[in-house]
């Protein structure tokens, strides 16, 4: 796992990135120019060969040898993939959760989240749903008391970002879901949370094809990548 570097150049230039890659901004498969790249951001290509090898470990590009790195488009597949794991994950530690009364109490301390009680009416609304799922997300990965496990929530809320925003504009389901999972939390109602993750994440499933393929068409940015 790569610990936060201590550069902000580096910082800089990988939350960009990561931003961009995260959010469907290149066209399919086009290779970065990381000459440009330096150049834009008046560094070496010595950090931007690493933020590049860093991605790359994410998965978020892919590279061959003695050609560079390539936008690494993702697939329905690769959704629907880590919108399982987030279930699972989130499932299990809440089967914990309702078991544990330690669990409560820690849930009550560290998630003072007020739910939000209408729907998104634009992406302001639509972002601090979501950051406060994430949160919530975030949390209830703690109750399975393995370490691994928010880490690794954290990864998958950062891919499922775009989609989630996108899904709760464009449908009032998605949005609704969100905010009774939020109101479950309220209320500590594991259980209750428990089912609504569920028709959440037959939600999010049933939204996704339409989703991606909107997000699907790139702009293209030719400031960090080849431009061709």
């Amino acid at each position: 796992m790569h610990k936060p570097s201590k550069h902000p150049v580096f910082d800089r230039l990988y939350r960009r990135l990561k931003y961009e890659l995260l959010n469907f901004k290149f066209a399919p498969h086009i290779r970065l120019n990381l000459e440009q790249i330096a150049d834009n951001y008046d560094v070496s290509t010595i950090p931007v060969r690493e933020v590049c090898r860093r991605l790359n470990a994410e998965g978020l590009l892919h590279h061959i040898p003695g050609r560079g790195y390539f936008y690494k488009q993702k697939t329905l597949e690769d959704f629907q993939n880590r919108q399982q794991l987030t279930l699972w994950i989130l499932l299990l530690s809440l089967d914990r959760a309702v078991r544990a009364e330690k669990a409560r109490k820690l849930f009550a301390r560290q998630m003072p989240v007020t739910p939000l009680l209408r729907k998104t009416q634009n992406t302001q609304e639509a972002e601090i749903l979501v950051d406060t799922t994430e949160v919530l997300f975030g949390q209830i990965a703690l109750f399975a008391d393995n370490a691994l496990l928010p880490p690794l929530i954290k990864q998958q809320n950062d891919h499922l970002r775009v989609i989630r925003l996108r899904a709760c504009l464009h449908s009032p389901d998605l949005a609704g879901e969100l905010t009774e999972m939020l109101k479950c939390n309220a209320a500590k109602d594991f259980r209750k949370l428990r089912k609504r993750l569920l028709r959440y994440h037959v939600t999010e499933k049933r939204l996704l094809p339409s989703v991606l393929r909107e997000l699907s068409r790139p702009s293209r940015c030719p400031d960090i990548s080849t431009g061709k």
